[in-house]
């Protein structure tokens, strides 16, 4: 009878299975970057970024000007639906993490009123 049989335990040993991965999913993605000193009052401004298999956007600032860090998002890629506006502190470098709003990013730096002579930026976007 089949159903009288009593279960035994089985044991894989090894497997050569591979599941099926995004492997571009788990990659970070150049969102922005510039080392390129901006001048008093000049601005950076980059391209609309495809996001939309990523979760979080890791920002790193260093400067020795006071500025203004925006990270933009939206659906289209086209209009800012939200954007995130961080203060920078000249000399003093700063670097978090931002939730992806949307399907694209966009980054601005903003400089103040006094020329960098240093400006290394760095914005990833992180599965």
């Amino acid at each position: 009878m089949l159903g009288s049989r009593t279960p035994r335990r089985i044991t894989i040993e090894s497997t050569d299975i591979l599941l099926p991965m995004d492997l571009q999913a788990t990659l970070r993605v150049i969102v922005a970057r510039s080392l390129d000193a901006l001048g008093a009052n000049e601005s950076y401004e980059g391209d609309w970024v495809d996001i939309s298999t990523k979760s979080g956007l890791v920002y790193l600032v260093n400067t020795d000007a006071d500025g203004t860090l925006k990270i933009q998002h939206s659906i289209d890629g086209s209009i800012v639906d939200y954007e995130d506006t961080i203060s920078i502190t000249g000399g003093t470098p700063a670097s978090d993490v931002v939730v992806a709003r949307g399907l694209y990013a966009k980054v601005v730096y903003e400089n103040g009123a006094t020329a960098q002579t240093t400006f290394r930026l760095l914005v990833t976007a992180t599965p």
